[in-house]
């Protein structure tokens, strides 16, 4: 089977689209539904199943209703002898912050209706939510004995597949993304400039402006595919790569395998460019903390705090140009910054080439908290 750029799940949302388990929850209901008012009903089969789960839960789940809510939605459902016509009013987007439990009614319906698009996406569901021969297939599966979060393997792979045929090149860049993001641990910082650049490459790749054009709502597609990765535990221990399983379906697929390897290519380059680059950084932060408490404590008057960086770049054995590239990402550093002060003060006649930083020239630096 061809694959083409322009096949990709367009619209996701947070957190209602983090767990792939709710669409074996759409297919169960709509085997067996014949009903007129889907969304309404599935809504209510939901609630009923969450309620009756979220007995044995001490806590909320990650994805779902939260407990407390879910609870205030059973009792009301169970106190109204009309709800179909009671929830036909959420029709009417005015209707929806009327009181807290209209608040509930109306944002947990159309959590519901997320996980309906969902399967429609995936091609489980139709257009009439008639099950496809795929929902079909996939809702004979025997579901996990264990927990009713979880999949068993033979969901896993069925689901694999089909976001594979719906979704193949950005869930290949997502799978790279999210293991070198497990390999390197960056920070909030760190994570928000990769997410930056790998959304732009994403979009270099498919040749569209997409990705990184909406960013603000693709940051949610970045979050959704990282929970889909580890509901299907695709990646084996340590984070190495994808499972024998899984590449046993990529590799049967000539096409599939070449796209995989010269994702696999670019993704090595971005690491590189980013990741190694973000683990010199690391690096560099600790070393040059360490080299400036090191000249401090020797200096008369430590008290004052000032070190020479001429002294750093020589207790670091690193080049001019090196030092001040380093300084500068400090320096724009927000978990850094604040506790960097330079100057340009001398005690006597220096002529040595001064550190530009931020186009200003400085010679000395005061740093009042360890670096991170």
């Amino acid at each position: 089977m061809a694959v083409e750029k322009n096949i990709y799940i367009k619209s996701l949302h947070r957190p209602f689209n983090t767990r792939l388990i709710t669409c074996k929850w759409v297919c169960q209901f709509a085997e067996k539904y014949n009903g007129i008012n889907f969304k309404n009903h599935f809504f209510i089969f939901i609630i009923d199943l969450l309620y009756k789960n979220y007995q044995k839960e001490d806590g909320n789940i990650f994805g779902l209703p939260a407990k407390e809510t879910v609870n205030a939605l059973y009792d009301y459902i169970s106190n109204h002898e009309d709800i179909d016509k009671d929830l036909e009013r959420f029709n009417d987007p005015s209707k929806k912050n009327l009181t807290d439990i209209d608040k509930k009614l109306f944002s947990n319906l159309k959590a519901v209706s997320y996980y309906i698009t969902l399967s429609k996406n995936l091609n489980l569901l139709g257009s009439k939510h008639i099950l496809t021969i795929y929902g079909l297939e996939f809702v004979k599966l025997k579901s996990s004995p264990k927990h009713f979060m979880n999949l068993t393997p033979k969901e896993q792979i069925y689901f694999f597949t089909k976001i594979l045929e719906n979704d193949f090149i950005p869930f290949l860049f997502s799978i790279h993304f999210y293991r070198l993001k497990k390999k390197y641990q960056p920070t909030d910082t760190e994570r928000q400039e990769g997410d930056n650049r790998y959304l732009k490459l994403l979009d270099a790749f498919l040749e569209i402006r997409e990705f990184n054009y909406k960013q603000s709502s693709w940051e949610n597609y970045i979050k959704v595919r990282e929970s889909w990765i580890e509901d299907l535990e695709l990646l084996s221990n340590g984070y190495y790569g994808l499972k024998p399983s899984y590449m046993r379906i990529i590799n049967d697929n000539p096409q599939h395998q070449a796209i995989y390897e010269e994702i696999s290519t670019t993704m090595l380059k971005f690491e590189n460019d980013l990741f190694k680059t973000l683990d010199k950084y690391r690096n560099f932060k600790l070393d040059f903390y360490h080299a400036y408490m090191k000249i401090k404590k020797k200096m008369i008057f430590n008290n004052i705090g000032y070190v020479n960086l001429y002294d750093i770049k020589q207790e670091l054995n690193i080049s001019f140009s090196e030092l001040e590239s380093m300084l500068n990402r400090l320096a724009n550093d927000d978990n850094n910054r604040k506790y960097l002060f330079f100057n340009n003060i001398i005690a006597a006649v220096d002529h040595r080439k001064r550190f530009k930083v931020k186009t200003t020239p400085v010679l000395n630096i005061r740093i009042t908290k360890a670096l991170k």
